[in-house]
């Protein structure tokens, strides 16, 4: 067993005992709210490594011959955290991100709309096809935006709950592929990676230029494949400023490993960090079409960490 000791005491400092407690016997409702889940996935992501290193002695970030690191959403923000980006303040990336979450709740907590998103699933072979349909169904309606392009089967779309529910019934009508396509409502009911957000984003940044001291110009110890792009950037500055761009923009996942296939001549490997570490290892496998990728490991629980250093230390 690991010693989680510290893990709970970042917690507890940072945010509060209650929340720290929370995060282990959580209320009925604790993860309802982004405000909880996002300092949640990142310290558990953040302790997942922490265990590799001072467990193992497996060293990914400093030792592990990582060529890059990229983060689904919120994950890119452990990203910005393993490269230093925040290295001057270690006690305040739980608050932070924390506030992250508070800032997408209030953004719209006065408006009698409700919000959600919903995730479209179709054949690889219609990936433009349901592109195209996007764009001319999203001309039509105010609120919605695409949120997440994951991987060639799966587009995530965001907005006023029945804006979001009309965009998925108009493409339903336009397209000649509505038997094979399938919806999945997400349970949330924020809408992220959408301009509705943007006073959040304003407010988040005022509190990295107010309370953070970021050394723009200094170089990334590895770089970091962009949601906002899908390529690479180099230093602490431009990571921070994406970071913070795609509160209002898309996730641009499946261009990221699209990127690193590309790039690549020799056999890639992806290690998945973190609670959600499936949900991203099955992007990546939809997305590896010229089959280049010969490990794709998810580390997320007790299991995949202790599968993840048997395999590591052969």
């Amino acid at each position: 067993e690991y010693n989680l000791k510290s893990y709970k005491q970042s917690l507890q400092s940072q945010i509060s005992p209650e929340f720290a407690s929370n995060v282990f016997n959580p209320a009925a409702d604790f993860y309802e709210k982004t405000s909880n889940t996002q300092p949640s996935i990142i310290s558990i992501s953040l302790l997942i490594l922490d265990i590799l290193k001072r467990h193992h002695d497996i060293d990914l970030i400093s030792k592990g011959g990582i060529d890059y690191v990229m983060g689904h959403s919120l994950g890119e923000f452990a990203a910005l955290v393993v490269n230093d980006v925040f290295k001057h303040h270690p006690d305040e990336i739980l608050w932070l991100v924390r506030q992250r979450g508070l800032l997408m709740e209030q953004a719209l907590s006065h408006s009698p709309d409700k919000f959600k998103m919903s995730a479209l699933v179709f054949p690889a072979m219609n990936f433009d096809d349901v592109e195209v349909l996007l764009k001319d169904s999203l001309k039509e309606v105010g609120t919605v935006g695409v949120a997440n392009i994951n991987n060639p089967q799966q587009i995530v779309i965001s907005g006023e709950e029945k804006e979001v529910d009309q965009v998925v019934q108009l493409i339903k009508d336009k397209s000649n592929i509505k038997r094979r396509l399938r919806v999945f409502p997400l349970q949330v009911t924020t809408p992220f990676h959408n301009p509705l957000l943007e006073s959040s984003k304003i407010k988040f940044n005022h509190i990295i230029e107010e309370k953070f001291n970021i050394e723009r110009d200094q170089r990334l110890k590895i770089p970091i494949l962009s949601n906002l792009t899908g390529k690479p950037v180099y230093t602490h500055g431009e990571a921070l400023d994406n970071f913070i761009e795609d509160f209002i923009n898309p996730v641009q996942f499946k261009k990221s490993i699209e990127y690193v296939i590309d790039e690549s001549n020799d056999d890639l490997h992806f290690i998945n960090i973190g609670p959600n570490a499936s949900i991203n290892q099955n992007s990546v496998t939809k997305t590896d079409v010229s089959k280049k990728v010969s490990s794709n490991t998810p580390v997320g629980t007790v299991e995949e960490i202790k599968a993840f250093v048997e395999a590591y230390e052969k």
